[in-house]
Formats: C-alpha cells, sequence, structure tokens
C-alpha cells in the first residue's frame, strides 16, 4: 500500500530544499554585512601577492594567463557605486563593485580553494591597502570551455592538471565571480589635495597567487562623495581591445557555434591576432562578459569574442578622490569714492566676488549688527548673491557674507560707516517789492527755508555786520526772525544752521 503522507512529506522537503538553494543562487553575489570578512588578509597574501606578474596575454601553460572582468551593469549602475556595509568596523561608506577572474589554464577552480584580492596602492606613499573580495557562485566554465557542446564539461580536464591547453582538456571555473568592497575611510582623507591609488588584482588558488595590474574595460563616471569627487578610472584608451591569440572566431553574436561562423564567412573568420580593436557592445549575460568589436574584416560590423582573447589596452586603473575645496566668501563695497562710507537713508551697495573652486552650488547669507557688538547681535539682511535696497541709518555696522558649498562654510566681514549728511542754510528776504533794499529804521522781514536730508531738527544763528565793520553780531536764534536795521548803507546778514550731529552750514 502506497504511503501517501511519506510521499508528500518527501515532496515537499525536496521543494523546500530547491527554494533554499534558489534563494542563495539569486542573493549569494551580494553580500550582507558578516557574510564574509573583507579585511581578513593573511600576512602571507600581504608578502607575497606581488611575487607572480599575470597577464590575458600569458600562455595558458605557463601559470599566469589571469583573465578577469569588471562589470558595467551587471550587478552595479556605472560599473561602482558607494555603499554603506557593516563588516566588524560598523557601518561606513566603501566603494563596491562586482566582477570574476580566473588563472586560466592553471588548474580546477573550486569553491574551498580560491580567492580574489583588490589591492590599492597609494601613488605617492606607495602604501598598501589590501581587501578581499567576496566570493560569490557563478560558473565560468561554459564560457571558457573549448568546443562547448552543450551540458557537461567537453573533455574535462583530470583534477591533478595543471598548466593545460584548453583544446587539450577544458577545466573547472567554479564560483569566481566577486563582489569587492573598499572602505573610503581607509583609502581618503576628506581635505587637502588629490589622492590616487593603482589598481591590482590578485587571484590565490591554495597558496599560489597572481597578479595584475587592475584595468578596465569601460568609461565610468564620477561619483560625489563627502563633497569630493570619486573616479575609478582606466583612462581615455578604455574602449581599446587587442586579441591576444590566433583562432579566435569572429562571431556575429555572443556565443555563436562555430558551424554557424563557417557556414558565414568561410575560411576568412578570424580576428587578426595582436590588432586593435574599438569595443562599443557588451554582452555580461554570463560571467564571462563578450565585447562587440567594430571589424574592419567585415565593414565595420559588430563581432564578438569572449573576454579571454582581449587584452584592455586602457590604463591602470586609478582610484581617485579629489576632496572639495572650500569656497571663498570674497566681497567689497560698491559705493564709488565713499568705499566702505555711505550716507544715512542711501542705498548701500557691494559686489560679491565669492567663488567656488569645484564649481558647486553656492548659497548666501549677509547680516549686519552695530560695530563692536557681540556676534549674537547679528540680524539678517539677505540671502541673494548681491543684496540690493539697503538703507540704514546714521551708524557703525559690521556686515557678513557667509557662503556655503554644502560641506564648507566660510565667512567676510567689512565695516561700514554710516554717516550724517550736513544741513543746507537758505533764506531770503521778504521786503516786498524792495527786495533786499529797505528804508533806515525800519524791520527786515526775512523768511528762513533751510533744510536737512537726514530730517534731523536744526538750530539756527542769525549774526550781521554793520555798515563799515568786520565783526559779526548774533542777533537771534529764531527760524524766521526779524531785525530793525537803524544805519544806512550795506549791512551783512549770516544764517548759520546745525543738526542733530553738529554738522553746520552758513549763507
Amino acid at each position: 500500500m502506497i504511503n501517501c503522507k511519506k510521499i508528500l512529506f518527501s515532496f515537499f522537503l525536496c521543494l523546500t530544499f530547491l527554494i533554499i538553494f534558489s534563494l542563495q543562487e539569486n542573493n549569494i553575489v551580494h553580500a550582507d554585512p558578516g557574510d564574509e570578512d573583507v579585511y581578513n588578509v593573511t600576512q602571507t597574501v600581504k608578502d607575497n601577492w606581488d611575487k607572480i606578474k599575470g597577464s590575458k596575454g600569458a600562455s595558458m601553460t605557463s601559470g599566469k594567463k589571469l583573465v578577469f572582468d569588471i562589470y558595467k551593469t551587471k550587478y552595479v549602475s556605472n560599473g561602482y557605486e558607494i555603499v554603506k556595509k557593516d563588516f566588524g568596523k560598523g557601518k561606513k561608506d566603501y566603494i563596491h563593485f562586482s566582477g570574476w577572474a580566473v588563472i586560466f589554464g592553471y588548474k580546477q577552480h573550486l569553491k574551498d580553494a580560491q580567492e580574489t584580492y583588490i589591492v590599492a596602492k597609494n601613488k605617492k606613499t606607495s602604501e598598501e591597502k589590501i581587501y578581499k573580495a567576496v566570493q560569490g557562485w557563478s560558473d565560468a566554465t561554459e564560457d571558457l570551455e573549448y568546443n562547448n557542446k552543450g551540458s557537461g564539461i567537453y573533455n574535462e580536464c583530470k583534477e591533478s592538471d595543471t598548466n593545460k591547453w584548453n583544446d587539450d582538456c577544458n577545466m573547472r571555473y567554479e564560483d569566481v565571480n566577486f563582489q569587492a568592497y573598499l572602505p573610503l575611510d581607509e583609502l581618503f582623507s576628506k581635505t587637502g589635495d588629490k589622492q590616487e591609488y593603482n589598481m591590482y588584482i590578485v587571484k590565490r588558488l591554495s597558496s599560489y597567487m597572481v597578479y595584475s595590474s587592475l584595468v578596465l574595460p569601460f568609461e565610468f563616471d564620477d561619483h560625489s562623495w563627502s563633497g569630493g569627487k570619486l573616479s575609478l578610472s582606466s583612462g581615455v584608451t578604455a574602449n581599446t581591445l587587442t586579441m591576444n591569440t590566433s583562432g579566435v572566431l569572429r562571431r556575429s553574436e555572443p556565443r555563436e557555434t562555430a558551424t554557424s561562423v563557417i557556414k558565414d564567412l568561410g575560411d576568412n573568420r578570424y580576428f587578426t591576432e595582436d590588432k586593435q580593436y574599438s569595443a562599443n557592445k557588451y554582452d555580461e549575460t554570463e560571467v564571462a562578459i563578450w565585447y562587440g568589436v567594430k571589424s574592419p574584416h567585415d565593414s565595420n560590423k559588430v563581432k564578438w569574442a569572449n573576454t579571454a582573447y582581449w587584452n584592455f589596452d586602457g590604463d591602470q586603473a586609478k582610484l581617485s578622490f579629489q576632496p572639495n575645496k572650500p569656497p571663498t566668501a570674497q566681497w567689497e563695497w560698491d559705493n564709488g569714492d565713499m568705499d566702505n562710507t555711505v550716507y544715512n537713508d542711501t542705498n548701500v551697495k557691494m559686489t560679491n566676488n565669492a567663488s567656488d573652486p569645484d564649481g558647486d552650488t553656492l548659497t548666501y547669507k549677509w547680516e549686519r549688527k552695530p560695530y563692536g557688538s557681540a556676534d549674537s547681535n547679528y540680524v539678517q539682511v539677505s540671502t541673494k548673491k548681491t543684496p540690493d535696497g539697503i538703507k540704514l541709518p546714521k551708524g557703525e555696522y559690521t556686515f557678513q557674507l557667509t557662503v556655503t558649498d554644502g560641506y564648507y562654510t566660510v565667512t567676510e566681514k567689512h565695516y561700514l560707516y554710516v554717516v550724517n549728511r550736513p544741513p543746507t542754510a537758505q533764506w531770503e528776504w521778504d521786503n516786498g517789492d524792495l527786495g533786499n533794499t529797505v528804508y533806515n529804521d525800519t524791520t527786515v522781514k526775512i523768511v528762513n527755508t533751510s533744510t536737512d536730508i537726514d530730517g534731523d531738527t536744526l538750530t539756527y544763528k542769525w549774526e550781521y555786520q554793520e555798515p563799515n565793520s568786520t565783526t559779526w553780531t548774533q542777533f537771534s536764534t529764531a527760524k524766521n526772525p526779524t531785525k530793525v536795521l537803524n544805519k544806512k548803507k550795506a549791512w551783512n546778514i549770516r544764517l548759520t544752521v546745525t543738526d542733530d550731529d553738529g554738522a553746520t552750514n552758513s549763507k
């Protein structure tokens, strides 16, 4: 009799296992905090990482053919990003990029016997920073397999085989992808001059290590970090590739079968060894990237080949950081010859010459306070770049401009003196048709039209000089006095007006 309960239990057990396995497959490439210690770099690695130099152009039998890619969009848009992670030192900023790496032809690549490291070497001090990449579960065996005939490995190498051409036998390349996390606070200071590192990649199989300069086949955009500019770049020739071997088919699409290529191109079907090509397409569907290049053999149509057969002709990747530089808050008065002195109740003008060496957008805050008083007395005047319509009563002031680029704040202050304008003494005779002529011993009338532009209260002093005299004699302080002139001939009359600040004017 069939035990239905046992069958159902077995079915759900298998289903649960498949779901867990599927989730692991989908998520393993993105390490969560604590999944792996990026700081776990042994002294052996630190002392020996640069002993054996490899390259894509090396022979498969040399143990030095280091093949790798840094993805442009597969896991991270624009090649790299800044993320917050916690790898045992608290959550902080890391530069994150992903890729894969193998020592092509050297030996089998299995999960438990391989590691990838990223080395940043300070261009100025030669100090080395080494970080262990987080290993993934992606398999590049099929991408690198010679004479791939479908499922399974064609002509698989023995586990003990080393340094084999892939037409002799095909190695396994399991779990070869990685996620690199480099802590920005350990690499860069947020202030000062530009800092730059030369980048290397290291592949370790058991105790055997091969390194190469890290070269990027793509141009990545810069990122902003802490107000500065972060760059990961292999220069302007990043898209130039060189075919590093012979007998590589010019495929019309990634992974096109050899039979199809031969049928399409006949005997003229191979890329030219050591020839440079310009890459304009790429395919990151699988682990190894396939590059599409303009093929002069095919009227510049796009033809494809696997990354293992291309040398990247860009420069060694440079990881650099240009810290944000503070703006300047330079400004000056624009009051003509009077400079930092203006009259009461007139427009105060200034010219704002503030600038930012990084081209950052600036914000402005203008403030003033009575000269010599505490900073707590500052009053905001404007947030415009150049304020207008500022009028102040008489007094002494300190003006301060505060400029910020979002990271740094700088100030500059200047003093302003708002001064009194003197009054204007103005008067005339009020003697009807006689004007400034009157009869002897008659009363003289005067109309005082003196003014003060500041609106100050005025005081008056009237004086006279009798005929044939040089002495001035005060006769009134009234605004509009009268005076009896009791001597014939010419009299001199003078008005002196004084405002609240003691400024005078006479007529």
